[in-house]
């Protein structure tokens, strides 16, 4: 490929400065000698002031001087921000600037690290950016902002709501109260994607249900659910009524188990063993993850039945190993996978794909040389007809406080296994 002189770069580039949606469109954008200088103009800022032990980090100060100096050019191509950033006062000043400086319309990512903080009083997100479509809320700690719901419902635009508990080990986390609203003329009128990974989603998903004024229209829904069990599937006792609810613009569903032994639940917690579904007419991509093989065979067997439409992409996350338990079962995995995935239901799916997810531990039993074992002639009439894409995804060690590592969670990613998981439906 022929290599533009950069004095012409730049004055392309110039020439697209003063237009956000011609620099976006711009085939410059996937271009690998594109200037690091430039970089700015086409990816969402990530500022990030963290003290990562012995290797404190922080991008900020930097951006913030940008930002403020009168000579500052791309304070307009600023449509989101994501703001992983340690210390209160240092996120105050972050805020101040972007709301001063910028009209965030896009995605804005919120990590909060330590104690309580008020979104809407202090840091007055709702009045400073009341335009942003989509709202990612990352909770480090077991404390959890108090003004949650307030904020939720004060951003009138907001088509795209992900919450984020980052479990600590040995912590019982509690979300903060979500009463309904009283005098409101609507509830999340806009309210299209909606992504959770936490120990108890019922209680966001009840609380949207039980508001009056709530309008169902979920297309996405992508929700993964933090348990100490390695059955069922945790606490989604909303689940049904949820779906139910939104089964008629519901095109998109992922819904995990994420085990956690040393996750924390009360006794009068309520699991829910089995999952129903239900009639999802317009449903085009499933996705399912569960330590238990019993339980997503029977949620996968339940939804082909009842199913009248096809659906595009049918992905089962199996997770077969369970380091702490150490029982594992092949013919067990084979003939289950075989019983609900009968090849009658070929015609009521175009895509099935299979992923083996394989932790990386000290103690490493073989595990690989289990999942490769497992993944030969697993559904062998599916892979007949071309229809199956079995893949082995391992997990990678992370140091807990490197950079890579907090990126992972607070992106609502397992951290440690699966990190090479691939993209979930609804990534921002």
């Amino acid at each position: 490929m022929t290599i533009l002189p950069q004095e012409l770069l730049d004055h392309i580039l110039d020439y697209h400065h003063a237009s956000v949606s011609s620099l976006s469109s711009s085939s410059l954008v996937s271009r690998s000698w594109l200037p690091t200088t430039r970089y700015h103009l086409f990816r969402i800022p990530v500022l990030y002031q963290k003290s990562f032990g012995r290797s404190p980090r922080d991008n900020t100060k930097t951006f913030l001087e940008l930002l403020d100096s009168p000579l500052c050019t791309f304070r307009h191509t600023i449509q989101g921000c994501v703001l992983n950033i340690e210390f209160r006062d240092r996120l105050h000043r972050c805020i101040n600037a972007l709301g001063i400086h910028t009209t965030l319309t896009e995605t804005l990512l919120i990590t909060q690290y330590l104690g309580d903080i008020s979104l809407t009083d202090s840091l007055k997100i709702p009045q400073r950016f009341s335009s942003i479509r989509s709202f990612v809320y990352s909770n480090m700690s077991h404390v959890w902002c108090s003004d949650l719901p307030q904020l939720i419902t004060s951003l009138p635009h907001l088509d795209s709501l992900a919450i984020f508990t980052n479990i600590f080990r040995s912590v019982r986390v509690t979300l903060p109260d979500f009463p309904t609203m009283q005098g409101q003329q609507s509830f999340l009128p806009n309210l299209r994607r909606l992504r959770l990974r936490m120990a108890n989603p019922s209680l966001i998903l009840q609380w949207i249900l039980n508001h009056s004024c709530y309008t169902p229209q979920i297309d996405t829904l992508d929700i993964m659910i933090c348990h100490n069990s390695s059955t069922g599937w945790g606490l989604v006792e909303a689940l049904e009524p949820f779906l139910k609810a939104n089964s008629d613009t519901l095109k998109n569903l992922s819904i995990g188990l994420d085990y956690d032994l040393d996750l924390h639940h009360e006794l009068n917690d309520h699991t829910i063993p089995q999952l129903h579904m239900g009639n999802l007419p317009n449903l085009r991509s499933l996705t399912l993850q569960t330590h238990d093989i019993d339980a997503l065979r029977q949620s996968t067997f339940s939804l082909l039945t009842g199913h009248q439409s096809v659906l595009d992409v049918l992905t089962l996350d199996l997770v077969p190993f369970i380091p702490v338990e150490g029982s594992y079962d092949e013919d067990h995995f084979r003939a289950i996978l075989g019983e609900c995935l009968n090849i009658d239901f070929s015609n009521k799916v175009k895509s099935l794909r299979v992923n083996i997810l394989c932790p990386v531990i000290p103690c490493d039993r073989g595990y690989l040389g289990l999942a490769q074992t497992l993944s030969v002639g697993l559904l062998p009439k599916w892979e007949h007809i071309g229809k199956l894409e079995v893949r082995i995804i391992r997990g990678r060690k992370w140091q807990v406080d490197s950079v890579e590592y907090i990126n992972r969670r607070i992106w609502g990613s397992a951290d440690v296994p699966y990190t090479e998981k691939f993209t979930r439906i609804g990534t921002l």
